[in-house]
């Protein structure tokens, strides 16, 4: 039986809560993978080994029980069969909510998929995050797998998976869109040039499309007016990259291009750009 979601109350001071956890058994017998790349998300957490080409893309949920964690990801449905537990969603628009329940549901996720840090941990930082914020998600995924973390704007990664020639001085808009979270900015000259975000929490896209609507028409206004109008000049004609979970939404890129008067691509991969896109990014600083 699986009970009533619980509610995670956002904790200070995350070095000192995480440092307090018992650590689970090391997973020695399993191949360490020499970089992994994490989107933690709202809803969903993706996880990108590129050296096993591996992709876990599971619910950001955990399951427990009196003892503690139970499981994490899609098994939380099959912990719930199985006994009474309660399920726990660590992050809440767009941030961490309780650094120490996000902790364990990264470990208990990575052990069940055999994934073993060797080498650095690449996380998507996304636009509305503070300081601090950034700090907590660092120190979590340090937790979590005991290596090296390295921060990425979530944007520039989007960039980099998307395959635009980021050097340039205009490579283009981007928005991200997922459940807690919408970004919106200008990528150039190896960097973000320009970003602004919201968080939509539980009015999202499913629930109140006019409100989400505007939201984000007024995230892309702000960032193309942050730009130098020689930069918007080279945006003019160009379209607006649509990632995240808001892109398989039915009929969501299409009001965008309409309210926004501009084309909206979504690619193929459009969840997965961003986990993509941090591993790339390693590479072409490498190479």
């Amino acid at each position: 039986m699986i009970m009533p979601l619980g509610r995670s109350r956002a904790r200070p001071a995350p070095h000192l809560l995480l440092s307090s956890l018992a650590p689970l058994a090391p997973l020695d017998d399993q191949p360490g993978t020499s970089l992994l790349a994490v989107d933690l998300g709202t809803a969903r957490t993706l996880v990108y080994a590129p050296d096993q080409n591996r992709l876990l893309d599971d619910p950001t949920v955990l399951a427990v029980d009196r003892n503690g964690p139970v499981a994490a990801g899609r098994q939380t449905l099959e912990a719930g069969a199985a006994g009474a537990v309660r399920l726990l969603r660590p992050v809440r628009s767009g941030q961490v909510a309780d650094p120490v329940v996000c902790v364990q549901f990264l470990t208990v996720l990575l052990r069940q998929h055999g994934l073993r840090a060797d080498g650095p941990v690449l996380m998507a930082v996304p636009t509305v995050a503070s300081d601090y914020e950034s700090s907590v998600l660092s120190a979590v995924l340090s937790s979590a797998t005991g290596a090296r973390v390295t921060p990425v704007q979530t944007l520039l990664a989007a960039a980099v998976g998307l395959g635009l020639p980021v050097e340039a001085p205009a490579a283009g808009l981007i928005i991200d869109v997922g459940a807690g979270v919408v970004e919106a900015g200008v990528v150039g000259d190896g960097r973000v040039l320009a970003q602004h975000g919201c968080r939509i929490g539980p009015r999202g896209y499913l629930h109140d499309s006019r409100w989400f609507l505007r939201r984000t028409f007024g995230v892309v206004r702000r960032v193309l007016a942050d730009v130098s109008p020689a930069v918007a000049a080279d945006l003019a004609a160009g379209p607006l990259h649509l990632v995240g979970g808001g892109g398989l939404v039915p009929g969501f890129a299409a009001s965008l291009a309409d309210g926004l008067n501009r084309e909206v691509l979504v690619p193929d991969d459009v969840r997965t750009v961003v986990v993509r896109g941090l591993a790339r990014r390693v590479a072409r600083v490498d190479a």
